[in-house]
């Protein structure tokens, strides 16, 4: 009973948090959007989409990393961890390097936006410490810190860009400066909920990488199959904005800020669907009909905002943005596959199955790259999300053809 409770109240503590950082995201994106309009967003989205995927990368210790790294290790050790966790952040953000010159090279905004992808990039080191400092902070498992871990940027953002709009000064550089203070002040705040029950002697915060040995399985397959599938839906951003079409950049950034809240059913169902796919109990059938309800949760969820968009997305976002409601729907068909592919991930994860992890999503984003710069030209914004369509086409089609294999 004791055990159920506690797995009840951290589920709780992640649905609670997780629900509030997406409607202050959404709330953030709405007013961001309002403020820049069409191509300064698409400046804001393409910067932002290359950092992000940097930042990516930059996290060698993720969030479940964290978690398991704490909860093996006495509350006496904590400290060291920490500050071996930020030595291993800072480290990690020079892997964001290659994403920086890329940007700093690309012909089409990189040479224009020197100042602003620089400022960018500077966010790295503290997302990439905040993660698994956060995940260390929830692993005590108390409510509010859990709350402020998850959503605290997110609240940080939206007072920032209140005040920015408040006064007039919501700007793609005021913006951009927002987001390198909210990183700050959350990781500061984390540091704060870390030390605070605590009270660790500052002699003991030292690095010691040894404490951090077992890092090593977290940093193979299971590393290069998140980065792909997040990387999947992002990469036609990239390709849109290297084009030139700034204005199209902003139109698919509103479908893609749209899309990504969705996902977050099927994700945070696929959390749950290893635990049930890992039990012996878990016969042939039920692991089909679970699947099969949350294919129809989703495709309900998919088709009521598909035929909402045309007109909830002009109204949040503004006129300008209805070019958005198109590409959005294409993605809402996306997430039906999305949630597809969850499920028969979290199969996969739970029969342990490596490299089946790995291959469809690099699969769908060799798809993306090889197809999106000649549908963008052809089509424009549609054109980016048909090559989505068929990344995600290709990486469920594949992860069929393994699973049946197992």
């Amino acid at each position: 009973m004791a055990t159920f409770k506690k797995l009840s109240a951290e589920t709780l503590q992640l649905v609670l948090g997780n629900g509030l950082s997406l409607v202050l995201g959404l709330g953030v994106s709405i007013i961001i959007t309002r403020a820049l309009g069409e191509e300064a967003r698409g400046i804001y989205a393409w910067l932002f989409t290359l950092q992000g995927l940097g930042a990516q990368v930059a996290t060698l210790v993720t969030y479940q990393a964290a978690r398991q790294l704490a909860a093996a290790h006495p509350e006496a050790d904590w400290p060291r961890l920490a500050t071996s966790i930020t030595a291993l952040a800072c480290a990690g953000s020079l892997l964001a390097l290659p994403f920086l010159l890329y940007g700093l090279t690309e012909p089409t905004l990189g040479i224009h936006q020197t100042s602003l992808l620089l400022l960018a990039f500077s966010i790295i080191p503290f997302t990439a410490a905040a993660v698994p400092l956060g995940a260390m902070v929830n692993t005590r498992g108390r409510l509010w810190p859990n709350l402020l871990c998850i959503s605290g940027q997110r609240v940080t953002l939206v007072a920032g860009v209140g005040v920015l709009m408040l006064t007039g000064h919501l700007t793609l550089w005021a913006v951009t400066w927002l987001n390198v203070a909210s990183a700050v002040v959350i990781l500061l705040l984390i540091f704060w909920l870390l030390w605070r029950p605590s009270r660790w002697p500052l002699g003991t915060l030292r690095a010691d990488l040894a404490l951090l040995r077992n890092l090593r399985q977290f940093l193979g397959i299971t590393w290069l199959a998140g980065l792909a599938l997040f990387a999947l839906p992002k990469l036609v951003i990239l390709q849109l904005g290297s084009s030139g079409q700034l204005s199209a950049t902003g139109h698919y950034s509103v479908a893609t800020t749209l899309f990504e809240a969705a996902l977050i059913v099927p994700m945070l169902a696929g959390s749950v669907l290893i635990t049930h796919f890992t039990r012996t109990a878990s016969s042939q059938g039920s692991r089909r009909k679970v699947t099969l309800a949350l294919l129809g949760v989703t495709t309900a969820i998919a088709a009521v905002a598909a035929g909402g968009a045309p007109w909830v997305i002009p109204l949040l976002f503004g006129a300008p943005f209805a070019a958005a409601v198109a590409p959005f729907q294409v993605l809402m068909v996306v997430l039906v596959l999305a949630a597809l592919q969850q499920a028969w991930f979290s199969r996969l994860m739970a029969a342990k199955a490596i490299w089946p992890l790995l291959l469809p999503p690099l699969a769908g984003c060799l798809t993306v790259l090889t197809i999106g710069t000649p549908l963008i030209a052809a089509h424009g914004v549609m054109g980016a999300a048909y090559a989505t369509l068929a990344g995600y086409t290709a990486m469920v089609a594949l992860t069929y053809a393994l699973k049946g294999k197992l």
